[in-house]
Order: C-alpha cells, then sequence, then structure tokens
C-alpha cells in the first residue's frame, strides 16, 4: 500500500499545482491512492492516528511541528520539502529561511527540494554544516510550473470577468499585503504576549525574535502604504487608477476593512486566486513576496516596498530574490514616484524578467522533474504490512465518511469547536478537479477538505 500526501497551507497559490502532479502520476506510477486536501485536516487526522503512513509532501516544516513530525516519522510516514513559498530566503548568519525550516525539523525529512542552483547550493551547506541525512534535490518551483499553461488554456478567464465586476472596470494598483501584520493587529498587540504565545506554539526563542522583527517591519511598510494613498489621492493618478488591497490569506480581512474604511478610491478584496488579479492589474506593489517574482514572470511592473529600518531581520529582508525582480522602494515618496513612473510602462525591463524566468524555471521541465522525483520515491519505497495498511485504507475511508456525517449534526446543532476547525479548513473548488480523473476513482471527504484519488 503506498500512499502520497499532497497537503496545501494556501489553497488559491498550491492546489492547482498540486493538482497537475497528481493527474501526471495517477495511473503511472506505483501509487495506490494520492490525497490532496487541507494539511490543517490531515495533521488533524495524524493526531487521531487515522491517516495511513505514506510519503507525506511538506510546505514547511515549523518548529512546532517538530513534536508531530517525530511522530509521524516513527510510524513510517516519509517526509519531502519544497518550500516555494520562500525562494532563496536565507540570511548571511547561515540560517536557512529562520521562519520555515529549522534544523530542530529538518532531521525528520527525507528530501528538501530547492528551486534554483543558489538556494541549493546553500542548502547543502546548511544540511553540511548540521550533519543532517537529509537528502537535497534540485527540481524547480512547483508552485508556477504550470502557470503559463493555465493562462494560456483559458483557466482565468472566468476570473476577470468577475474583477471587472468587482472593480466596476476601472484600472488598478494590486498591493499584496504581508503575513506579518497579524503579530500587531490581532489581540490588542503586546509584544510580550505575542512572544509567550509563539513560544507557547513550540517555536524556537531564536524564531520567535526574528517573527516578531519582521513583524516590525511589516508593521512599518504598512503605514508607508497609508502615507502612499495620501499622496495617491492627492494626485491625478486617482482619476486614472483605483487601488486594489488583497489581504494575506492567514490575514482578518475584515480587520482591514475597518482600518482602511476612510481611504477613498480602494478596494480590498480577497478573492480566489491572485493570479487573475496579477493579470488584470497595471502596476504590482508588495514586500518580500513570492508574488513580486510570479508578476515579473508574467513580465508586469513591480514594487517592493522595502522602507528603512534598524533591526536584525532589515538585511535578511533585503536579500530576498522578490527584491531582484522589482524597482525597490524605502519610502511613501519614493512608492508614489514610481508607480506615476511605471504607470507610462506596459511591460517590465528584460533584467527582471530573465531574472523571474530563472528562478521560476522551465514550465515543463519543473513539472516532469517532480513526476519522475515521485515515481522513483513510490518505487523504492520499501511498505510493510501491505495486506494490514490495505484494510487500515479501507476504514479511514469509512471512518471519514462516518465522522463527516457526525460534523454535520454538530454544525446543525452550533457546536462552535466544530465551526472553528472547519473555517481553518481549506475547501477544494470540485470545479478545478472537473474531468481530471475516472470519475468512480476519486472520492471528496469532510466538506470537501480532502481529495481521495485511487490510482489502482
Amino acid at each position: 500500500m503506498k500512499i502520497l500526501y499532497l497537503p496545501h497551507e494556501i489553497y488559491n497559490r498550491e492546489f492547482t499545482s498540486l493538482l497537475n502532479l497528481s493527474k501526471r502520476l495517477y495511473k503511472k506510477s506505483d501509487y495506490d491512492y494520492i490525497i490532496l486536501g487541507s494539511s490543517f485536516i490531515l495533521f488533524l487526522l495524524s493526531k487521531f492516528n487515522l491517516v495511513v503512513p505514506g510519503i507525506w509532501h511538506l510546505k514547511s516544516a515549523q518548529s512546532f511541528l517538530k513534536d508531530t513530525l517525530a511522530k509521524l516519522h516513527r510510524r513510517g510516514f516519509l517526509f519531502t520539502l519544497h518550500n516555494s513559498e520562500s525562494l532563496c530566503t536565507f540570511d548571511s548568519a547561515a540560517r536557512y529561511d529562520p521562519f520555515v525550516n529549522p534544523s530542530i525539523c529538518c532531521k525528520f525529512i527525507h528530501a528538501i527540494i530547492t528551486s534554483n542552483d543558489k538556494e541549493n547550493n546553500f542548502v547543502s551547506d546548511f544540511i553540511n554544516k548540521n550533519c543532517l541525512k537529509t537528502n537535497v534535490v534540485k527540481l524547480g518551483n512547483l508552485r508556477t510550473a504550470n502557470l503559463k499553461t493555465l493562462i494560456n488554456n483559458g483557466y482565468f478567464d472566468f476570473y476577470t470577468h468577475n474583477i471587472e465586476k468587482i472593480t466596476n472596470g476601472k484600472k488598478y494598483i494590486l498591493y499584496n499585503s504581508s503575513a506579518g501584520l497579524k503579530y500587531h493587529y490581532y489581540n490588542n498587540y503586546d509584544k510580550q504576549k505575542a512572544k509567550s504565545h509563539l513560544t507557547g506554539l513550540g517555536i524556537l526563542e531564536d524564531h520567535v525574535s526574528d517573527l516578531l522583527a519582521w513583524s516590525d517591519h511589516q508593521q512599518l511598510s504598512f503605514f508607508c502604504f497609508l502615507e502612499f494613498m495620501r499622496l495617491f489621492n492627492n494626485s491625478n493618478l486617482s482619476n486614472e487608477y483605483i487601488v486594489v488591497f488583497r489581504t494575506h490569506p492567514s490575514e482578518d480581512k475584515s480587520l482591514f476593512e475597518r482600518v482602511l474604511s476612510d481611504y477613498e478610491n480602494l478596494i480590498i478584496n480577497d478573492s480566489f486566486s491572485v493570479i487573475p488579479w496579477i493579470l488584470n492589474a497595471k502596476i504590482i506593489i508588495g514586500s518580500t513576496s513570492t508574488t513580486l517574482i510570479e508578476s515579473a514572470y508574467l513580465r508586469k511592473p513591480t514594487i517592493s516596498l522595502l522602507p528603512e529600518y534598524d533591526n536584525k531581520i532589515y538585511k535578511l529582508l533585503l536579500e530576498n530574490d522578490a527584491n531582484n525582480v522589482s524597482e525597490t522602494a524605502k519610502s511613501p515618496t519614493e512608492l508614489f514616484s514610481l508607480v506615476q513612473e511605471l504607470s507610462n510602462e506596459s511591460i517590465i525591463s528584460d533584467t527582471h524578467y530573465k531574472r523571474a524566468c530563472f528562478l521560476v524555471g522551465d514550465n515543463d521541465l519543473v513539472l516532469n522533474s517532480f513526476v519522475k522525483f515521485y515515481s522513483n520515491l513510490a518505487h523504492e519505497t520499501v511498505v510493510n504490512n501491505n495486506l494490514f495498511n490495505s484494510f487500515r485504507m479501507k476504514s479511514f475511508i469509512f471512518i471519514v465518511s462516518i465522522t463527516e456525517v457526525l460534523l454535520k449534526i454538530l454544525c446543525m446543532l452550533n457546536y462552535n469547536p466544530i465551526k472553528y476547525v472547519f473555517k481553518k479548513a481549506k475547501y477544494i473548488n470540485r470545479s478545478d478537479v472537473s474531468d481530471s480523473f475516472i470519475k468512480n476513482d476519486v472520492k471528496f471527504s469532510l466538506f470537501n477538505s480532502l481529495l481521495l484519488i485511487k490510482c489502482k
């Protein structure tokens, strides 16, 4: 019994690439099942020993997951890690992406999948310095592997029509918010309380300091944006454009609706994938965001808002590859000037575009590399107790079905803890799956938070 788990943390950013990988592996590999779904739900099920051991594709391995990963590792799970969310995010102190991949979790990882030579060399050095046995494999960036194919096939055309309705047909500038703000604006921010909360989750103290330093900088970036809006609304640009403020998937949109309610020519929206918003925007503004790399790859003018700030995280932010494909603004006035300048441009410079192509990689080559890697992994992996695991898999499907009925009853009874769980879960849009597989081989479970694909 060989199972591949492909969990997504942020549905709009990750699901289509994971689905495309599944379609390539379906009926053409040694897997018995491929399971796509909410990372939150799969980890929750694993706590009750309901998931059958298999190969688990991780997007991140934060230090607070160390106990869960250790337990699943002991049970026979094999983990791969592909952090395409933070391309080459590391600092000169030799900590590979301190927000995501500490060495405390890497010892449970079979292989780290890197996106390009720069990242591959650094991660290899990091693994050697920490005397870890983790394999390092350069395959490219899965998240963007089918981006241009989807665009060419008209996948985002439907969303373009919706965007025209939301913006009333007006041209717009897209501002992409960053997750760091939530540490300042949630629960009446208090730094000591925030430290205690993050430490309580199991995040290492050094990483907590990094997160809060990053949050301090993101707060400064947000205030720069507010001043930019004042300059924008007092200029002729506001006659031609509006600004769309797109919240990060981990942020509370209603909070920003309250904070930004008095600003004219501003729409707050987090609908569907960011890609159609990029395709239809005149300019994209962000702060060390992978969205800037995607925007440059799609030949859109991009600006990285990176105000100077005297804290230890600023140097790390400067090294982020998103700045190498964008113009950089260090103040609200610089941001406004760049917006004025770029509003007259149709596409970005060749230099930025070529850098973005290097980071994204060749689409077909990347996807084929992932297919080959996971096919070989299935072929090489030895799974014991095949009959027992087959029984467990059938039991898993049965238990999940019964659980779904019980949860529906509890939801009808207005049971708040269950409502919280499924508010956190990321649901699969059935139309995204469409005719990708033989109908009888596919089963949606737990309110569409899981997709079970039978391969044999």
